[in-house]
């Protein structure tokens, strides 16, 4: 089963989360396993920052995490800053503790 919600109203459902309310672009549920998929564009620290929080919040209802982050800067220089041994460290310790795919395009 797929889901995808382009609109927030239809499509994927939302979970609750310390009193917010949070949904995925996509989901995708077989065989009892339920996988969330994010799509961000940004530009700032702070978009990249959220991209993150969100995906560590589906982990909390889903059993994988995907989440596409488009860089949308002219340099694309979120992209090129995550090429250090520190963001490798990091993205691989998100998939290894919270089965969290973070990609950066």
């Amino acid at each position: 089963m797929i889901k995808f919600d382009s609109s927030k109203t239809t499509g994927a459902r939302s979970m609750h989360f310390m009193g917010t309310t949070n949904k995925p672009t996509l989901t995708v549920e077989s065989a009892g396993i339920k996988v969330a998929i994010e799509f961000i564009k940004g530009d700032r620290g702070s978009d990249l920052r959220e991209a993150i929080g969100q995906s560590m919040i589906y982990s909390t209802a889903y059993d994988f995490v995907m989440c596409v982050f488009l860089d949308s800067t002219d340099d694309k220089r979120i992209k090129g800053g995550s090429s250090s041994i520190t963001e490798h460290y990091f993205l691989n310790n998100l998939w290894d503790n919270f089965n969290v795919k973070f990609t950066l395009v």
